[in-house]
C-alpha cells in the first residue's frame, strides 16, 4: 500500500480550530493546545539564545544530525506503541520539493502561512512513500492518530520534532527516544534559529 492523499475537512477541523493568531506559531512546532504534555525532540540542539544563526552550528554537530523524516517516524513509533500505527493522518507542507512531488489535490492552508496536502495511511505506507524517491528527509508538517490521542508536529523553520500527548506518552519519549528531548511548556515559545 502507500499514502492516499485526499484532503478530508472532518479529518482536520481540530487544527483548523487551533488558529488563534497569537499562539499559532506554537501549533506549528510543537502542535495544537489542549493536549497534557508537551515536548520537543531535537535534531540540532537549542541555540544559545534566539536569533542565534543555524550556520553558527559546529560542522560536526550539523553532520551528526538525524534526517528530519527519521526523527519523526522513530517518534511516532514511540507514541504508538500498543496502539498501532495503520490508522494515521499526514500534512505534507507543499513547500518541500517531496520526490515524489505532491499530487494535485486541495489542501488545506493553516493560517495562510503553511499549505499542505492531506494523506491517510499506516506509519509503513509513509516509508515506503518516502523511500520511493531521491528526496526522503523531508518530514510532514503534522501526523496524528484517528483518536487524536497524540501529535507530532515539524515545522519547516523548526530544529525540533513537536509532540503533543498524554503525560504517560510524552514521558515514553522523553526515556526511549535515540535522541534528545525536552519537555515543552506550550506558553514559553523555545529560542529559534534563523
Amino acid at each position: 500500500m502507500t499514502l492516499h492523499f485526499d484532503l478530508v475537512r472532518a479529518a482536520t477541523a481540530w487544527l483548523e480550530a487551533s488558529q488563534d493568531p497569537r499562539s499559532f506559531g506554537r501549533t506549528l512546532t510543537v502542535g495544537p493546545p489542549g493536549f497534557e504534555a508537551y515536548a520537543r525532540v531535537l535534531t540540532l540542539p537549542d541555540p544559545a539564545h534566539d536569533g542565534q544563526e543555524e550556520a553558527d552550528v559546529a560542522d560536526e554537530v550539523f553532520d551528526a544530525a538525524p534526517v528530519e523524516s527519521d526523527v519523526v517516524v522513530e517518534t511516532v513509533e514511540l507514541l504508538a506503541a500498543g496502539s498501532g500505527l495503520d490508522d494515521l493522518r499526514f500534512l505534507m507542507w507543499d513547500g518541500y520539493p517531496y520526490d515524489p512531488a505532491l499530487p494535485a489535490v486541495d489542501r488545506i492552508d493553516l493560517m495562510r502561512l503553511r499549505s499542505c496536502a492531506m494523506a491517510t495511511g499506516s506509519l509503513a505506507d509513509f516509508r515506503t512513500w518516502t523511500t520511493s524517491g531521491r528526496e526522503r528527509h523531508f518530514p510532514p508538517a503534522f501526523v496524528w492518530p484517528t483518536d487524536r490521542s497524540w501529535c507530532v508536529a515539524y515545522d519547516v523553520d523548526s530544529h525540533f520534532a513537536g509532540v503533543a500527548g498524554t503525560v504517560d506518552a510524552i514521558e515514553r519519549v522523553v526515556a526511549e527516544s535515540k535522541h534528545p528531548v525536552v519537555r515543552d511548556d506550550r506558553r514559553v515559545i523555545p529560542a529559534m534559529y534563523h
